[in-house]
């Protein structure tokens, strides 16, 4: 460990990211899976060699980098690692080329969730865990990234929060800043254990719900990390149905604001959530937006067949509901309702919504 403490950002995550591969490896021979099972273990040891040769080449002293230093080193990893990453994908779906392959895994990193699979069912189950496991790895790594680099730097949006509160050093990069690791390794042992536990406990509520444990599982590290990775088409081919989608739409609120997973007992409280101004921009766009599309059938009734069916009317209701929610924290999965909160609404053009969102 005194030697890995040694290492600079880019071995480091792509030693880990190499072990991980050992994960749909051990999927693959459950299932039977021989060949994706061999790409796994190759394209696992080869990248664990590899990297840990540069962080031998590039051992740094064991004073803590700088913040501007550790922001470096997430950009590049994040152009890196994707090359790694696709190495088993290119080898188990040969009909993409290797710059698919690289877009793919850099797509699962950033979270962004775009995919060149046009036919997710011809895919190997095996590529589409390791498509979600690489997206909920990037989604902590963007996580402790904002805590423990952008906060301190006053980027992306915290030196508005630093301007308002007058809080020009964050209690975290204080309790941090006289470790001498890097301080977003720091934040793993703050911020993984309860990201790990929900995304555990979400994977069980799924599974409850009716969903088989693989796309429970592929569903739940989605969630967890807003990359909207699914091995299905889309969410209405879930079994799990109104009951999984339901469970989906409690869990996003943790993506709503970064507090939750740094400070989960105290932000369980109702004096915990409430003075939170991220919640409260979610809450007013999750109570507007879905009514003004609910609303918008009964001001142009004499545009649209007017629809008297109160079931109709609740499932246009919860599918813009669902979909806002989905959308505003970038999970990006459409409910299995969307297209009738659409044709309750008589927009065509209501999907501006979301790209807005």
């Amino acid at each position: 460990m005194g030697m890995l403490a040694k290492f600079h950002l880019v071995p480091l995550l792509g030693l880990m990211m190499s072990l991980a591969m050992v994960l749909p490896a051990a999927f693959a021979v459950q299932t039977g899976f021989r060949e994706g099972a061999e790409a796994f273990l190759f394209a696992g040891l080869l990248g664990a060699i590899l990297t840990v040769m540069v962080g031998l080449g590039t051992m740094r002293s064991p004073q803590q980098p700088s913040l501007r230093g550790q922001l470096a080193g997430v950009i590049l990893s994040l152009l890196v690692l994707p090359a790694v990453l696709a190495v088993p994908v290119g080898l188990l779906v040969p009909s993409i080329s290797n710059v698919q392959a690289y877009f793919e895994m850099l797509s699962a990193l950033t979270t962004t969730g775009a995919t060149v699979f046009t036919d997710p069912q011809s895919i190997p189950p095996v590529v589409h865990l390791w498509r979600a496991l690489v997206g909920w790895f990037g989604g902590a790594l963007i996580l402790m990234t904002a805590i423990a680099i952008l906060e301190p730097l006053h980027l992306g949006g915290f030196e508005i929060e630093a301007t308002v509160t007058g809080n020009r050093r964050p209690q975290m990069h204080r309790a941090l800043s006289s470790n001498r690791r890097s301080l977003l390794v720091g934040q793993m042992g703050v911020v993984l254990p309860a990201y790990a536990s929900l995304t555990g406990l979400l994977a069980m509520c799924l599974i409850f719900a009716g969903d088989p444990p693989f796309v429970a599982l592929c569903h739940a590290l989605s969630v967890m990390s807003t990359s909207g990775i699914t091995p299905l088409d889309g969410l209405a081919d879930a079994p799990s149905a109104y009951w999984g989608e339901g469970v989906i739409f409690v869990f996003l609120i943790f993506a709503v604001s970064r507090r939750w997973l740094v400070d989960l007992p105290r932000r369980l409280s109702f004096d915990g959530i409430w003075p939170d101004p991220e919640l409260k921009l979610a809450l007013i766009c999750l109570a507007v937006l879905p009514l003004v599309l609910f609303g918008r059938h009964f001001v142009s009734a004499v545009e649209v067949e007017v629809q008297e069916d109160f079931i109709g009317a609740l499932r246009a209701y919860w599918g813009g509901l669902f979909t806002v929610g989905a959308f505003l924290t970038t999970f990006g999965l459409e409910s299995r309702d969307w297209e009738a909160a659409q044709d309750w609404s008589g927009l065509p053009n209501s999907s501006i919504i979301l790209l807005g969102l």
